[in-house]
């Protein structure tokens, strides 16, 4: 068997200036192996740009589709089509439910797109993209935003960094049962 390699990626790089801080230490020290930028928020420019000074490191894009924060919002990148990501006052749902039950495939589509778009746009260049708060893993009930994720991550040629298995307890009874055995049993196991 081959040599095995742990991957340490700091997540939320851009959300706050402390959030910045906090990587750039960390990739300087040698602590973390890669990170991931949350471009809707308002220190995405700095990440970026830090990056692009910075190629030795793996930076990637935090694809996000939640905003959490009661008093601290974001909102899609795109300017147009994209009103079922957003809630009556135009920042992200908070939960993934939330935003599972009110997206439009089509809009998922063109928000990832807009993200990374605007990644490249600010210098820098993607290793790889990841998932702000799991939204776009459809474990809510929502099967298609997944397969559209990964449908959008081939066709701009970037790989989507994911969970190794399911936890059982994570598995929504109403999972689809035709799934190839073997996926399956790998995600869940």
């Amino acid at each position: 068997m081959g040599e095995k390699y742990l991957i340490i990626n700091a997540d939320d790089f851009g959300m706050c200036r402390s959030a910045n801080l906090a990587t750039f230490d960390l990739f300087e020290k040698g602590g973390i192996s890669s990170a991931t930028v949350m471009v809707p928020c308002g220190w995405a420019t700095e990440a970026c740009k830090w990056a692009a000074k910075n190629p030795q490191h793996a930076v990637g894009v935090h694809l996000t589709f939640t905003s959490e924060w009661g008093q601290y919002k974001w909102g899609p990148v795109g300017r147009c089509n994209n009103d079922s990501l957003c809630d009556e006052y135009g920042f992200f749902y908070p939960e993934n439910d939330e935003f599972e039950e009110h997206c439009d495939i089509d809009e998922v589509d063109l928000e990832i797109r807009a993200q990374v778009d605007r990644a490249v746009k600010l210098g820098l260049k993607p290793s790889h993209l990841d998932n702000h708060m799991g939204s776009l893993y459809g474990l809510n009930g929502n099967y298609e935003v997944m397969p559209k994720t990964f449908e959008v991550c081939g066709d701009l040629g970037y790989a989507f960094r994911m969970f190794r298995r399911f936890r059982p307890e994570d598995v929504p009874e109403d999972f689809p049962d035709d799934i190839p055995v073997d996926v399956a049993q790998m995600l869940i196991d």
